[in-house]
């Protein structure tokens, strides 16, 4: 029964998607102090961390506090003061150039659970950003003798696919391609530079894991693209990587085969020469024929 009443009203809050009416510098209305003072604490945070992934817009990171002891009855949702000193900023290795996002707005906050809990919404706006991980405070306060207290946030945006993404994969996508053609043709030297239906089969299999493999990379990297260079050169290693799968299959197959036809071209030439050897009439027998022939005319 406590937990349904602690839960209720931020579920209703999800379901009637609250919007982010509050922005950021907005200050509360004046109360008096509250006496005993009170602590907050965070009791839960649904995204501490919030993935964009390709796209750009608003997502909303729902957070419940926990006061100690209870707010007093006359406290509003009004008295609760939330803000952001600075906008989210990237962080990252020092050759990153700094780049921040908006500030952030917020919702109406609720109290609830006889003043024991407020809950809200932190609202990040990531139109316009640059890929990267980005982080800042929230800054939770209100009438004197509630205890400010910092939340922090973070934010994660990666490049679109459409974009220079795409021009990079398409770059390192060829540069496997070409580096499997030519090891692909290596092999096939020795079949004068026709390469088989098998071989141009596997070309084809290792180019598309070269492809899956890149792909992979940007898909479980939720800041690609922060790093241009240490970005490319990641799907470079990896279409490579995947790419060497198929070569090598292709050395090996070759390597077999080739054992495998010398072999029995060694075995076929070994029996021809013994049934040769077996047909062939021996010295002593053809030489006695001669005398028995000799003979016979004599006679």
């Amino acid at each position: 029964m406590v937990a349904a009443c602690i839960l209720l009203p931020s579920a209703i809050a999800l379901a009637a998607k609250p919007k982010c009416s509050l922005s950021a510098h907005q200050r509360a209305s004046a109360t008096r102090a509250i006496k005993p003072p009170v602590a907050l604490s965070v009791e839960s945070q649904s995204d501490p961390v919030l993935n964009f992934d390709s796209g750009r817009g608003t997502k909303l990171d729902y957070v419940t506090l926990k006061a100690s002891p209870p707010l007093p009855p006359r406290i509003h949702p009004k008295d609760i003061e939330l803000d952001s000193l600075v906008p989210m900023k990237r962080i990252g290795t020092d050759n990153l150039e700094s780049t921040r996002l908006k500030f952030p707005s917020f919702t109406r906050p609720w109290i609830h659970s006889h003043g024991e809990r407020i809950t809200f919404a932190v609202c990040v706006n990531a139109a316009g950003g640059d890929p990267g991980t980005f982080t800042g405070q929230v800054e939770v306060g209100g009438p004197v003798g509630l205890a400010p207290f910092q939340l922090a946030q973070t934010a994660q945006l990666k490049a679109p696919v459409v974009g220079r993404f795409g021009l990079l994969f398409l770059i390192a996508l060829g540069l496997a391609g070409i580096f499997i053609w030519r090891k692909v043709g290596e092999e096939s030297h020795a079949e004068k530079g026709k390469k088989t239906g098998a071989q141009i089969l596997v070309i084809l299999i290792s180019v598309g894991a070269a492809a899956y493999a890149m792909w992979h990379i940007y898909d479980e990297s939720p800041a690609w693209g922060a790093d241009w260079f240490a970005s490319f050169a990641a799907l470079v290693a990896a279409g490579f990587a995947a790419g060497g799968i198929g070569t090598t299959v292709i050395a090996a197959s070759a390597f077999i085969t080739g054992s495998g036809g010398k072999g029995s071209g060694n075995s076929t030439s070994e029996a021809k020469k013994l049934k040769a050897e077996k047909s062939a009439p021996k010295p002593g027998a053809r030489t006695e024929t001669a005398a028995e022939a000799e003979s016979a005319v004599k006679t």
